[in-house]
């Protein structure tokens, strides 16, 4: 996916969902260079505390050199083997990771995912599968993914460009999606056919 599509309206849907009334540990999986990282403490302002997530020491390197006060911890680990506590935090979140994984190891990410969070899940991805092929093996795309593998999974799935994206956010974003997306359920085929779905935000909310 371009990155203006993910700098111009994924990013800014996804600070957005973050809860307001949200305290406790943000993790950011696969957390690159920390761009993101810096949107949700910078221009998200958060204060509570940020984990970063990746299996690049290159990238951590990174972080640590140009990134400071961004998180407040470092973790270098496999996304399909994340080293913190069942529910041990409030938020996590996987921005354009999963379609690097096989399959299997997709799904073995949403499994962390899910096992650590206490609140929310938050996933992002091209929708279906997006060659890539470049010189760093991990940005290559080994998978693609459907809005009907996370609705398996209970996940409620936002396209980009989507009237639901348009929403700002509240606490009453998650009830006010419910209707939106039963409203969009009435449309008919051919109109839904043509609604942009080329990339997609997933969430799960807990509890």
């Amino acid at each position: 996916m371009s990155m203006p599509v993910h700098d111009f309206v994924i990013d800014p849907f996804v600070l957005r969902i973050i809860p307001k009334s949200a305290k406790g540990n943000i993790v950011d999986v696969g957390c690159g260079y920390g761009l993101f990282g810096h949107m949700i403490r910078f221009e998200r302002g958060y204060e509570g505390a940020l984990i970063g997530v990746d299996r690049s020491p290159l990238h951590l390197s990174k972080i640590r050199r140009y990134g400071s006060g961004i998180y407040d911890a470092l973790i270098l680990a496999d996304a399909t083997r994340i080293p913190l506590g069942d529910g041990s935090s409030e938020i996590a979140i996987a921005q354009e990771v999963i379609e690097h994984l096989s399959n299997e190891d997709g799904e073995r990410l949403l499994d962390e995912l899910e096992r650590i969070s206490s609140r929310l899940i938050i996933v992002t991805t091209p929708r279906g599968r997006l060659p890539q092929d470049c010189e760093g093996s991990l940005e290559i795309h080994r998978s693609g993914w459907s809005e009907k593998e996370f609705i398996s999974r209970g996940y409620e799935v936002i396209y980009a460009g989507s009237v639901q994206m348009s929403l700002r956010g509240s606490s009453a974003f998650f009830s006010i999606f419910k209707v939106l997306n039963a409203l969009m359920g009435l449309m008919p085929d051919f109109i839904k056919r043509k609604l942009p779905k080329y990339e997609l935000v997933a969430f799960k909310v807990k509890g």
